[in-house]
């Protein structure tokens, strides 16, 4: 290479990386404001205060929208809750998700119960308002 390609090869590149660093410098940016708090709400499923408060913690049923839009990524709605004893609850979500949609077991059992059971696909604490835990469920699919 002799010494006039390499000063223009030299050149080349200064003028190059010039114009990029121009064309980054002049594009615009563009700020999303974040969300400074989340909507609170409050829904009574059967017997189960649940909903969410301004900070942005799920409590009682609404646990299992939390988890279902966490693991799947798609907004899950709860569209009823059927009360079928004392410790279970039948639950039908509304979502995109053909995972999170559908009708659901929801099986309350002690608060200190933190292993999945056989037979359930998923498990989540029951939180009240405060943030006291009061149970533990269990979610099986309904058949």
């Amino acid at each position: 290479m002799t010494k006039k390609n390499f000063s223009t090869l030299v050149l080349c590149l200064l003028l190059s990386i010039g114009f990029a660093t121009s064309a980054f410098a002049d594009a615009p940016v563009i700020y999303q404001p974040q969300q400074q708090s989340q909507t609170a709400y409050i829904r009574n499923y059967a017997d189960i205060p649940s909903g969410r408060t301004e900070k942005g913690f799920y409590y009682g049923l609404e646990r299992l929208v939390y988890l279902r839009e966490g693991i799947h990524g798609e907004p899950v709605t709860i569209t009823s809750v059927v009360k079928l004893s004392n410790t279970q609850y039948q639950v039908t979500c509304s979502s995109a998700d053909r995972h999170s949609n559908g009708t659901f077991i929801v099986d309350l059992f002690s608060s200190n119960e933190n292993e999945l059971k056989e037979g359930y696909q998923l498990w989540f604490s029951i939180f009240d308002a405060t943030g006291r835990k009061y149970y533990s469920a269990q979610v099986k699919r309904a058949k």
